[in-house]
């Protein structure tokens, strides 16, 4: 199932994530600091490459919109992972 990061006005980040001053990522264009793992951030905007990768605008800048990297804050997913962690170890059945 593919995300809709255009739905979704916030994503949280899966790990560290370089930002960018441009859609086109190259060095010369990358920020000297990244931005932290499960920090969250509003979508500005989508901007499209003429390849058709998408760019996520951001307050610092431009991030990719790999899902690698991001899920959208509107699906909560740790909490997912969190939550059947606590039902295995209390043997607690799900129904």
């Amino acid at each position: 199932m593919q995300q809709n990061h255009a739905n979704d006005p916030y994503i949280e980040l899966k790990q560290d994530v370089s930002v960018f001053n441009s859609v086109i990522f190259n060095e010369n264009n990358k920020h000297p600091k990244q931005l932290k793992k499960f920090s969250t951030y509003k979508i500005e905007d989508i901007e499209w490459l003429d390849n058709g990768v998408p760019r996520l605008k951001i307050k610092h800048g431009y991030i990719s919109a790999n899902r690698k990297f991001i899920f959208s804050k509107n699906k909560p997913q740790k909490c997912k992972c969190l939550a059947k962690k606590l039902l295995n170890k209390f043997k607690i059945k799900y129904y």
